[in-house]
């Protein structure tokens, strides 16, 4: 089986999340319900909770040869959390540090990093 999950991130949250899986009728139905269970939850939330059993558990459970599925979906939504938060750390790098100026009420000017 093979599965992608994307993730949207707004306001630091999952507003919205799809996925592609090539496979059994059991992974699809994995993937579907991990990003389902991720929306709404900070990207840490969905680490945490949507794990293998909580994805099994939302399906209605699975044959003891289809949880594989489960685990493979809760695999690729963690993975597409560490390319959000990779994403993240590449902006943040690529935009650099800002820098603040202000004058006080003395007319001093002060520089700072924002």
């Amino acid at each position: 089986d093979t599965m992608e999950v994307t993730l949207k991130i707004r306001d630091g949250r999952v507003a919205s999340a799809g996925y592609w899986a090539s496979g059994c009728g059991p992974s699809s139905a994995c993937g579907a319900m991990a990003t389902k269970l991720a929306v709404g939850k900070t990207p840490d939330e969905a680490v945490e909770t949507v794990d293998a059993a909580a994805i099994e558990e939302a399906v209605g459970g699975l044959p003891e040869d289809k949880r594989h599925c489960a685990q493979l979906a809760a695999e690729t939504l963690q993975e597409a959390v560490h390319r959000y938060y990779l994403s993240q750390r590449k902006r943040a790098v690529e935009k650099g540090p800002s820098v603040s100026r202000e004058r006080t009420d003395n007319g001093e000017l002060h520089k700072g990093l924002a």
